[in-house]
């Protein structure tokens, strides 16, 4: 049996005591590992029993939440904004059912979404703490290691690229990539501020990272990541909330992230990534995407209240211009999230999606605020990198369908429990003011 079996057994094994020890927010933790072992398209497979391991971490998730129910109270799910727009989005996305192009894929796809919006939900109310919180960054981390790892492991099979490593519900290569991108300024926070034991086991996590990134060679990946890292360590130039020689960091951290990516780029990466300033050459570039993104509009004219799932693909050889279809290829896809949402769920339906986008950057901004206010660097640069990850999961997410997948909404899950954590906090903190004030005498 290959040793990694008996790592990824050890840590299943160990994932699905934690949360009957420990408390709930392990289940997520376990939930989130599972997601990126996507167990059943893995080579590995016909070495393990044969359970449907996601299943089961999601009945521990729901277990373990019913059990501990009176004590999760802290994250009110009607106090904040994303919830009511979810919801609304959901029954959006229910109605389109009733004329979807595909109704077996809208079907399909509908069921997915309402689990999903069951889990975050669940999610938000068991990760009510800061420490509780960064456990469940911590296994973001080492579910992209994982993934960094495979692409190691796998190596180029197709092309310049690396296949057959994806997700539950990102299986090809973009779809993984975008979602191991935006991890880079968690990176970038627990390494600079984490222990020795921490640093080190983040700097054997990112360079399996970088690598993957560099092996799957997809280029919204690649700007997802540059957004977030640099945003992330701009700001750590020049924010007025610093520690000592934070400056030298910076400037440490960019060094060796560039001589980092100079070990492990190739010329296939280069060669891939020069394209992206091609833009006149649609056969290097893919830019010919945007005439698809434009097709959007006009679809939209004749069908404002969506199309539902899969509909673009099946309406794309009346919309987009023959001449983008490649050799034996009959229908197009929009690739982008922005797009995707819109065709999926008409005019209506990306307004409500495009309101739990603005509630989620204004909250993410109101909460680094608030620890600015408090001048708790920690806090504030924990706020600082789900921001940035958010961003660069935007930004991957542009150039390819992300609108039901999953870590999309784990970027804004993570932004909604840590403004509640810091909220509630806040609210603490006042309470024991006034009740010391109060019993100061006259």
């Amino acid at each position: 049996m290959p040793k990694i079996l008996i790592l990824i057994g050890a840590t299943l094994i160990l994932g699905s005591v934690l949360p009957f020890i420990y408390g709930a927010h392990w289940a997520f933790c376990l939930y989130e590992f599972i997601y990126f072992l996507n167990p059943e398209h893995r080579w590995w497979y016909f070495y393990v029993p044969s359970i449907p391991y996601s299943k089961i971490s999601v009945i521990i998730l729901l277990l373990m939440f019913m059990l501990k129910f009176k004590q999760l109270q802290k994250n009110k799910l009607i106090k904040i904004p994303q919830f009511k727009w979810f919801v609304m989005l959901l029954i959006t996305y229910a109605s389109v059912s009733s004329y979807a192009l595909a109704p077996e894929i809208h079907e399909e796809a509908l069921v997915n979404y309402f689990k999903l919006f069951v889990i975050m939900s669940i999610a938000y109310k068991v990760l009510d703490s800061q420490n509780k919180l960064e456990w469940a960054l911590l296994a973001y981390i080492v579910g992209c290691t994982y993934i960094g790892y495979e692409a190691h492991a796998v190596g180029r099979n197709s092309g310049d690229r690396v296949e057959g490593i994806g997700l539950i519900d990102a299986p090809d290569s973009n779809g993984v990539s975008a979602a191991i991108a935006p991890v880079i300024p968690f990176l970038i926070y627990y390494f600079w501020l984490g222990s020795k034991k921490v640093k080190l086991m983040i700097t054997i996590a990112g360079a399996l990272i970088v690598n993957g990134i560099v092996l799957i060679n997809s280029r919204g990946a690649f700007l997802g990541a540059a957004v977030s890292g640099l945003y992330f360590m701009w700001e750590m130039y020049t924010s007025k909330i610093k520690v000592s020689h934070q400056k030298l960091m910076v400037i440490f951290l960019l060094i060796m992230g560039v001589l980092a990516l100079l070990v492990v780029m190739d010329n296939a990466f280069i060669d891939r990534m020069l394209t992206l300033t091609e833009v006149e050459d649609e056969e290097k570039s893919g830019s010919h995407r945007y005439h698809m993104w434009l097709t959007t509009f006009d679809m939209m004219r004749d069908y404002p209240w969506g199309v539902g799932a899969y509909g673009y693909n099946l309406l794309s050889p009346q919309y987009v211009d023959q001449s983008l279809f490649g050799k034996g290829q009959i229908y197009k896809s929009v690739h982008s999230l922005w797009f995707q949402a819109l065709y999926e769920v008409g005019w209506h339906g990306f307004f409500f999606f495009m309101m739990i986008i603005f509630t989620t950057l204004k909250m993410a901004y109101k909460t680094r605020a608030i620890c600015k206010k408090r001048q708790d660097i920690r806090q504030y640069y924990l706020a600082h990198a789900l921001l940035c990850s958010f961003l660069g999961m935007l930004t991957a997410s542009t150039f390819i369908n992300q609108f039901r997948v999953q870590i999309v909404y784990w970027s804004i899950l993570f932004i909604a429990c840590f403004y509640s954590i810091v909220r509630n906090q806040e609210n603490s903190e006042a309470t024991l003011k006034e009740s010391s004030a109060s019993k100061l005498p006259p």
